[in-house]
């Protein structure tokens, strides 16, 4: 094998063996979330805008909790973790129509925020797309999990990419064509990474010997 190429594989195989494969999801698995964001502007409006009425707010949230107790505030997605967007969007598939009976009790002269979610929730079309997200990529946030544990064996980590790879192009319709094309350079480059690894690890048993 040429000199450059096995000292590359050994850079790489050095540089990812620091903290296992939960890199490979980072950043790369949170692109596919975000591209899955990026196809439901009015899901991702709604996420935003309810978040924002409950913040800093005491009297919205005791509200909250008196017309659905037991149930947690809306999330916060974190900001660059769009695996935490999803989890949010199936928090309002879940909790729909408790959320929908909360913000229809306030004033939407109060915030502009409050407004413009009255205005979303009324629309069918804003619940079907929950419903949607929910069904189809419900999966992504515990695969993104499970590949951040650390020590997870490589064979694992490879199982779990080509099962979500697999799902989401099973996912039919428009929505469902247009985010898999999104997706599908992103899960290559995954792919690409994982046999470089993989690659790299044989490479380094292989001297070792």
């Amino acid at each position: 094998m040429p000199l450059l190429i096995w000292s590359m594989q050994l850079i790489v195989y050095k540089l990812l063996s620091k903290n296992g494969p939960r890199h490979l999801c980072d950043p790369w698995l949170h692109q596919v979330a975000e591209q899955i964001r990026g196809q439901f502007p009015k899901i991702d409006e709604r996420v935003s805008d309810t978040k924002k009425i409950f913040l800093k707010s005491p009297s919205r949230i005791d509200l909250f909790g008196t017309e659905a107790p037991g149930i947690p505030l809306p999330p916060t997605p974190i900001s660059t973790r769009w695996g935490t967007w999803i989890s949010a969007s199936m928090y309002y598939c879940e909790h729909i129509e408790a959320i929908r009976n909360v913000i229809q009790k306030l004033n939407p002269e109060d915030a502009v925020s409050i407004d413009k979610v009255q205005k979303l929730i009324s629309k069918d079309q804003v619940e079907a797309n929950l419903t949607f997200i929910y069904s189809n990529y419900g999966f992504l946030p515990i695969t993104i999990i499970s590949l951040e544990i650390q020590n997870v064996l490589l064979a694992d980590s490879i199982k779990l990419i080509e099962t979500a790879r697999s799902e989401i192009c099973e996912v039919s319709g428009t929505n469902g064509t247009d985010i898999n094309k999104k997706c599908e350079d992103v899960f290559k480059k995954i792919i690409d990474m994982v046999h470089t690894l993989s690659n790299s690890k044989e490479l380094s048993s292989t001297d070792e010997m």
